[in-house]
């Protein structure tokens, strides 16, 4: 969302904000559905190695230091980001459950 929605929005969410951010998240969960297996409950060292490959295939190539990104690099950027937020959205929710369990009162 910060690539579309850059900054700090007001609180409360206006119901404009919240009806935006509630359908682009429902928007991006269909399009870029995530396995239990990518998941990888606790493995850390698997997340970092994931994300550190994704930078070294999508994010380097073609970005130059002081200069705006072409959309050819947005073009394959953006679908990369979208799906790895929904991926890292996943494994927070799996860690929250895990930590405070699925009958949490936080989760309600």
């Amino acid at each position: 969302m910060i690539y579309l929605y850059p900054g700090y929005p007001t609180m409360p969410l206006s119901t404009t904000d919240w009806n935006w951010y509630t359908s682009t998240a429902s928007s991006m969960s269909t399009k870029y559905p995530v396995s239990s297996t990518s998941i990888k409950s606790e493995n850390y060292s698997a997340w970092a190695n994931d994300s550190y490959n994704l930078a070294i295939k999508y994010v380097y190539p073609g970005f130059v230091a002081g200069q705006t990104p072409s959309s050819t690099y947005d073009n394959t950027a953006i679908p990369v980001v979208e799906k790895n937020m929904m991926l890292g959205a996943s494994r927070l929710a799996d860690l929250i459950t895990r930590i405070y369990g699925t009958n949490s009162l936080f989760l309600q």
